[in-house]
């Protein structure tokens, strides 16, 4: 497709297909603003059934570019969406009346909610389109509703106690629905998002309802404040622990918030440009961008992206082509720069529609070399999770590479994430070929020679980025030749704690294989 053509994408429902990812699986990824701003290519998710009152919404979107949200059937149902798949039924619970999808792992396993099933909701675990797993409420609680997911399949929501209270809880297949409170969050009313360094974020009842972060291994508790006023919530997580949400400020205006332990609790601002417009911050990733929705001054509101460099960014401006289609709030952003969310078209009386904004100028990186045990054991059966490296001594999932930009020689700003490593500083490296993956020290090395250090990295928070600000990019740090071709990535750290696996501590991530152009 031409870089000025036409943009907008319908994608229908289609019947169910197999979860599993067959193989190393497509990864599209963005491409970062250089001397232009970023711009999208737009992807409308339309309901199963057309209609006049059909709807349908994204809640969520994992590293692979699949989404899972809900449609109408007419009646409510959970799908998981992908460019090449459209949109897939998950199904529902015997007597249900509806579902619903609210958070997506790597795995392409969904948790979400279902009703009917009983008097109240029910949260379930779906592992395949009509494969579904119910995740009890913890006791003393009714009708829970799961809200996130992490790649080891740890699942966090809210249960209510009474009409106008919530207990925020978590689940794993091992330890069963916890209640937070019981593990140390005090008055916990809701645990919306979990990372995969099992750190859980939400709000709990301190004379006003606040942010808090919890660490689920470690059992601490940070409270985020608020931006002067009486209240905040907590909606999303990075992995390196970075949290977005919403808070009153002084004059109770309701603004978006990026809050890190380094700096606090920072106000994003709004469309508009005024302290008054109101806005929340719905999730963000490790690239420092932050997706959510914002007034623009006009009585609207439109959804918007954050970032360092540029501030926030009105996404309707950024899309090629929209067609008529209004991007209202962004709901969620993965690693690679993929926009989830909600919108409509400009026609009287439209509803709802979820949309997917894929990064225009982006390549095709396929990641592959996992250390979940399925192609290759780690060593010390320390297999991490579906679509990471092998575990490591500070995160069970295991390292994952990622990566964003655009694999071009003209216009080269491909870059390297690798998240939930262990250790202080990491290298990024490049080979020819790709292995099946095989042991090496505690991980999974699945780069074939001839290499090419492309630079130690430090780690932050268990995360690290190439090229830095002032490393050399990568195709010429990398020496890629005039004709482009395919290379392969991958990222080693060392195990933070020594006999953790092997007398070497070494680990690995997955890696990433990039295929570039002139």
């Amino acid at each position: 497709m031409a870089a000025g053509g036409a943009r907008v994408h319908t994608s229908g429902m289609r019947t169910p297909i197999p979860f599993r990812v067959a193989g190393p699986a497509l990864l599209l990824v963005s491409l970062l603003p250089s001397a232009q701003a970023q711009q999208y290519e737009l992807f409308v998710i339309e309901p199963f059934q057309p209609g006049p009152t059909a709807e349908s919404l994204a809640a969520s979107i994992n590293l692979l570019g699949q989404v899972t949200g809900w449609s109408t059937a007419p009646e409510l149902r959970a799908f998981r969406w992908s460019v090449a798949g459209g949109a897939v039924d998950l199904g529902e619970a015997p007597n249900a009346l509806a579902s619903d999808g609210a958070g997506i792992a790597f795995s392409g396993w969904v948790a979400g909610s279902s009703s009917g099933i009983s008097l109240y909701d029910t949260a379930v675990l779906w592992t395949a389109p009509d494969q579904i797993q119910f995740l009890p409420a913890p006791a003393g609680t009714y009708a829970p509703f799961a809200q996130g997911l992490n790649d080891r399949a740890i699942v966090v929501g809210l249960a209510s106690i009474s009409s106008n209270l919530t207990r925020g809880w978590v689940w794993d297949a091992q330890q069963g629905t916890r209640e937070l409170t019981s593990l140390g969050v005090a008055n916990c009313t809701s645990a919306m998002r979990i990372n995969n360094r099992n750190q859980i974020v939400g709000q709990r009842l301190i004379g006003n309802y606040k942010a808090y972060r919890f660490d689920l291994d470690t059992q601490t508790l940070v409270d985020l404040g608020t931006l002067g006023g009486p209240t905040s919530e907590a909606k999303g997580i990075n992995e390196a622990g970075a949290v977005c949400g919403q808070a009153r400020n002084a004059n109770y205006n309701p603004r978006p918030f990026l809050w890190k332990a380094s700096t606090g609790m920072q106000d994003l601002g709004a469309l508009s440009g005024t302290s008054y417009d109101q806005g929340r911050a719905e999730a963000l990733n490790d690239l420092g961008q932050v997706v959510g929705y914002s007034s623009t001054g006009t009585g609207a509101s439109a959804a918007f992206v954050w970032d360092e460099s540029h501030g926030m960014r009105d996404l309707n401006a950024l899309i090629v082509n929209p067609g008529g289609f209004q991007v209202l709030t962004a709901t969620a952003i993965n690693q690679a720069g993929w926009i989830a969310g909600n919108g409509r078209f400009g026609t009287p009386g439209a509803l709802s529609r979820a949309f997917v904004l894929r990064p225009i100028g982006a390549e095709r990186l396929e990641p592959f070399g996992f250390g979940d045990g399925i192609q290759t054991p780690c060593p010390c059966s320390n297999d991490g999770a579906t679509g990471h490296g092998c575990a490591n001594s500070t995160v069970s999932a295991g390292a994952q590479l990622s990566a964003s930009g655009d694999a071009r020689l003209g216009a080269d700003s491909l870059r390297l994430t690798a998240s939930g490593m262990s250790g202080k500083i990491c290298l990024f490296y490049q080979g020819s070929a790709a292995r099946v993956p095989f042991a090496v020290d505690d991980g999974l090395a699945c780069v074939g020679a001839p290499f090419v250090r492309l630079g130690v990295r430090p780690v932050q928070d268990g995360v690290g980025h190439f090229p830095g600000a002032s490393d050399a990019r990568i195709h010429v740090r990398g020496a890629i030749p005039a004709a482009g071709g395919t290379y392969y990535y991958q990222c080693l750290y060392r195990n933070g704690t020594a006999g953790y696996c092997t007398p070497s501590t070494s680990n690995r991530t997955n890696g990433v294989a990039a295929t570039w152009i002139p």
